[in-house]
């Protein structure tokens, strides 16, 4: 929550203080970026952290890892120099060579080596020292961006040079961590590289198709808003998901410990321990999720006036819509999270890519000059309709391995109910006129803590009890 709610008030002071063209070709660079990474790492960093989920591994397993990481790059930055003007233009939009390597360099720190460490320190339950981590970066990142925006000079370049400054002193410190506290993260078992890389290629087969139709189905999707809908929509979009993420808090924060105990269960063939984890969480976290995003959902145009000012004033429906993706968001995450680490991986594969490529012709049918030339708010109901179609068919599958019947009517029970809690929250917080701060802690002290405190406190005892 520290960490998230400081990146929460630095995306607003960096939207606000860039405006949407600026801030929008920024979140644009960094989302081709993330992209081209992803497609580089070939899914191998979900067998990594499958394999050392299921038992400590000898040195030179992480040793040959990490010097895949340093491959894909390098890989990715051949890509840049390779490429001819015609589609560099087209990709990157007219960004400079400086510009684009450098986001490549600050993602692969962001993302690549910051979710490897994580996952070393994770499969070792060492959560405590990740999110410790976390939370110092987090503050570091604070305080730089807002020393830049205090002396006027913040632009896209500084916010990609910080990134890497600041996930280079990560790296240095976790390794600090490791020798200071001899942390066991190895074994002794016997090393063989051929087999260890049989393993991570058996592993992660199944998983390259569906990266390569990801990545063109990501790099779509924002080009499609660069191309025919500009910077603005971008930026729309942009602080709309960034809001969003708020929400799949909790999720995002145990999907590593959730994943190590599935792979575990799995592995011991304990069926049971496997069911009751599934249930638990993908419940739970589902009514966390859908009560914080109902709150948000009614007061979005309150949130934007607050928040980002008159200059953002036309994303509300943008924002109204992706207000509403964590719900589902979350459920799949924890589904996908579920099916990779019990090694489900062609399953995942499979579902994935039909719905990746359903979602491909949707965006083009819906935003560009082949189809309908709707806004961005047309690229959120998409979102939400693919994503909610696929956790549909891969909670059939899981329910069916798990031998457990269907919860649909359970769920909409539910999610009705908190809706309508909402929305009488919401029409007696408007009829009393207070100012946007005191509906915010009224609403928070009285509504959303109290039921969220419930629903975790059931999560834990249950999950305690498991484990």
């Amino acid at each position: 929550f520290i960490r998230s709610g400081l990146g929460f008030v630095v995306s607003i002071a960096v939207a606000r203080f860039l405006l949407p063209e600026s801030y929008g070709d920024y979140q644009y660079l960094f989302a081709v970026a993330t992209s081209m990474l992803l497609l580089a790492n070939l899914g191998t960093d979900k067998a990594y952290f499958t394999f050392i989920s299921q038992k400590k591994q000898n040195i030179r397993f992480h040793i040959l890892y990490f010097s895949w990481l340093a491959i894909q790059l390098l890989l990715c930055l051949l890509f840049v120099f390779l490429i001819s003007q015609n589609v560099y233009h087209k990709i990157f939009q007219g960004f400079s060579n400086e510009l684009v390597l450098m986001s490549i360099v600050s993602i692969f720190f962001l993302g690549n080596v910051q979710n490897t460490i994580s996952s070393i320190a994770e499969s070792v339950r060492k959560t405590q020292i990740t999110q410790s981590l976390n939370i110092s970066v987090a503050i570091i990142h604070f305080l730089l961006i807002f020393y830049f925006i205090n002396i006027n000079t913040l632009d896209i370049e500084i916010l990609f040079a910080v990134l890497i400054f600041e996930f280079s002193i990560y790296s240095a410190i976790f390794i600090f961590i490791y020798y200071r506290f001899k942390l066991v993260i190895f074994s002794d078992e016997e090393f063989n590289i051929s087999k260890t890389c049989g393993k991570f290629y058996k592993y992660s087969k199944p998983l390259i198709l569906y990266l390569m139709v990801a990545f063109v189905y990501r790099i779509i999707d924002r080009w499609l808003i660069q191309e025919y809908i500009g910077s603005t929509g971008q930026a729309y979009f942009s602080i709309s998901l960034q809001f969003s993420a708020l929400v799949i808090l909790l999720t995002t924060s145990i999907l590593k410990i959730y994943w190590k105990e599935v792979s575990e269960s799995v592995k011991n063939n304990n069926r049971e321990k496997t069911k009751r984890i599934y249930i638990l969480v993908s419940d739970n976290l589902f009514f966390v999720s859908t009560l914080v995003s109902s709150v948000l959902f009614f007061f979005s145009d309150s949130i934007i006036n607050y928040f980002y000012s008159d200059e953002y004033a036309e994303a509300s429906l943008v924002f109204k819509l992706i207000m509403l993706y964590p719900i589902v968001q979350s459920t799949g995450q924890l589904q996908s999270v579920f099916l990779l680490g019990s090694e489900k991986v062609k399953l995942y594969r499979n579902v994935s890519i039909i719905f990746l490529i359903f979602g491909v012709f949707l965006a083009i049918f819906l935003i560009s000059d082949l189809g309908l030339k709707l806004g961005v708010e047309s690229k959120a109901a998409k979102m939400l309709m693919v994503d909610l179609l696929s956790i549909i068919v891969l909670e059939y599958y899981i329910n069916k391995s798990l031998k457990i019947e269907s919860r649909y009517a359970y769920k909409a029970k539910y999610l009705l109910l908190i809706f309508t809690m909402s929305f009488s929250v919401y029409y007696l917080q408007s009829s009393l006129d207070f100012t946007f701060i005191i509906q915010v802690l009224l609403v928070s002290i009285f509504y959303v803590f109290p039921v969220a405190f419930f629903l975790l406190n059931r999560l834990k005892k249950g999950l305690t009890y498991d484990l």
